[in-house]
């Protein structure tokens, strides 16, 4: 799957707009992935989209403070490093954290801790099929529509993906 900066999205059921993209390298087997922020106008809410189309893995998440790993098992880690960074995101080419990935006993729901220079960044979300993730369209590549300012709509910019 790929998809780019200004385009709509159908993620299990909810519309949202393409505001960032990053593709990560995990530099202990060279294996990439895509990260796409989204943003849901309806919701006023933030989530991340990644899509690993090496191993068939897509999930949807959302950044959190204080998650808890209690009855969850570690599934992943590593040291990923920032390939692209496209749109609204906080990363830099080149810019790397160690990553740690865990899922609870169902292997549905999901928990990821990025240690980045600047502190640490928790998140929790749920795997998705791939028919769960449609493209919906493309707003003429403003990804924050309208000609609103993204950023008087929603202010939780902390997020470091």
């Amino acid at each position: 799957m790929n998809f780019s900066v200004g385009e709509t999205l159908r993620v299990d059921g909810d519309i949202y707009e393409v505001i960032g993209k990053v593709v990560y390298r995990n530099l202990e087997d060279g294996c990439m992935w895509v990260e796409y922020r989204l943003y849901s106008n309806s919701m006023r809410k933030e989530k991340w989209l990644s899509c690993d189309d090496t191993y068939h893995e897509y999930s949807i998440s959302e950044v959190c403070r204080g998650v808890s790993t209690s009855g969850y098992h570690q599934v992943d880690g590593g040291v990923e490093e920032v390939v692209e960074a496209h749109g609204d995101v906080d990363v830099e080419v080149g810019e790397r954290a160690t990553f740690t990935e865990f899922e609870d006993i169902t292997e549905e729901r999901i928990v990821s801790w990025e240690k980045w220079d600047d502190g640490m960044e928790q998140s929790t979300g749920y795997y998705l099929d791939d028919y769960e993730i449609q493209r919906v369209g493309n707003n003429g590549g403003n990804a924050y529509g309208g000609g609103n300012n993204y950023a008087s709509r929603y202010s939780n910019t902390d997020s470091k993906k």
